[in-house]
């Protein structure tokens, strides 16, 4: 399907091409790739007002054979996969963003700021998450129903067994530590704060 063989080692991105998704990082890391790896390709599945600039920074990246772009899904891949963190919860980025800013509200010890920074997730989240699922459904039924019948929404269902997937190297590529050191920074404020008190 779309010159893809069922071995060949494969990337998926499915997003909507603009410029704040960042697609150009992703063709870059995909350019570096290409020069460890001989036999991968990279698909990008979505539509957007970037799509005409991002093919012709493929090209210009030399990867015309690497890259495919397939535009909107309108049916099922079976490359979708559900695994890692998605094989816990439906929705792990908004489920940590909830623990983090919980944590945070709790730390700040007010009440109205913890109001306001936990009313929004309770507020704008569910109301975004149902509305994915519901694209979800319509692009994958038979797929996201069963999925849905495994994994939970939002809480994760407790497990002790976990992948082995964690890369120090792929930590640092992805430049994961941004988010450590705006945590790390967070906590020194609030650390500060308590002393001062």
């Amino acid at each position: 399907m779309h010159g893809i063989r069922a071995e060949q080692p494969l990337v998926l991105t499915v997003s909507r091409l603009a410029i704040e998704k960042n697609i150009d990082f992703l063709l870059e890391v995909a350019a570096k790739v290409e020069r460890e790896f001989d036999d991968f390709v990279f698909v990008i599945a979505g539509e957007g007002p970037d799509a005409t600039r991002l093919g012709k920074l493929a090209a210009s990246l030399g990867l015309d054979e690497r890259v495919r772009f397939l535009g909107n899904l309108d049916r099922n891949l079976p490359w979708i996969k559900t695994n890692a963190v998605y094989a816990l919860t439906r929705n792990p980025l908004y489920f940590g963003s909830s623990l983090l800013a919980a944590g945070f509200a709790v730390m700040s010890a007010n009440e109205t700021a913890a109001a306001l920074l936990i009313l929004p997730f309770g507020v704008i989240y569910p109301t975004v998450m149902l509305r994915e699922e519901a694209h979800l459904s319509r692009l994958f039924p038979d797929e996201y129903r069963l999925y849905k019948s495994k994994v939970p929404r939002f809480f994760p269902r407790p497990t002790l067994r976990f992948p082995r997937s964690f890369s120090f190297s792929q930590y640092l590529s992805n430049r994961e530590y941004n988010t450590a050191l705006g945590f790390a920074g967070a906590l020194a404020v609030f650390c500060i704060k308590s002393w001062l008190a």
